[in-house]
């Protein structure tokens, strides 16, 4: 997986992301941040995959856009294919789970750093929502 020269500033660019767009407004950032605080929650305790899962399951709440973020920091780096459906949770989990088989010897190592540098990216995108509530 090409990783960027920069890690930390391709980490604090992806945190910007959970606040682009349509959701600037106060009511969505807090939306947002309360899903990103619960995404850490789960990734702490559950690992990589149990966040995809929970994100997806909480479409209603907003909790899907942690893992829609996630899925565009994961293309810019291509450990998935771009053209994957954001919507799709199997086909993601699916993506992520080949591309660590692919690297059999190394896969433990690899889902580590994974979740490091989502885990990474989601304390970022809490600081960033933070000020901007």
């Amino acid at each position: 997986m090409p990783l960027p020269n920069n890690l930390d500033f391709f980490v604090a660019q992806a945190a910007m992301e959970f606040a682009s767009g349509d959701k600037t407004k106060k009511d969505e950032i807090d939306k947002i941040e309360n899903a990103v605080q619960k995404a850490i929650s789960i990734l702490s305790s559950q690992g990589l995959f149990a966040m995809f899962l929970w994100s997806y399951a909480g479409k209603a709440k907003k909790y899907d856009t942690v893992a829609k973020e996630i899925l565009k920091s994961f293309k810019k780096i291509n450990l998935v294919e771009s053209s994957l459906d954001p919507n799709s949770a199997q086909a993601i989990l699916e993506a992520i789970k080949n591309e660590l088989n692919a690297k059999k010897n190394d896969s433990l190592s690899e889902i580590r750093f994974l979740e490091d540098l989502t885990m990474r990216i989601l304390i970022y995108a809490r600081h960033y929502l933070k000020s901007l509530g």
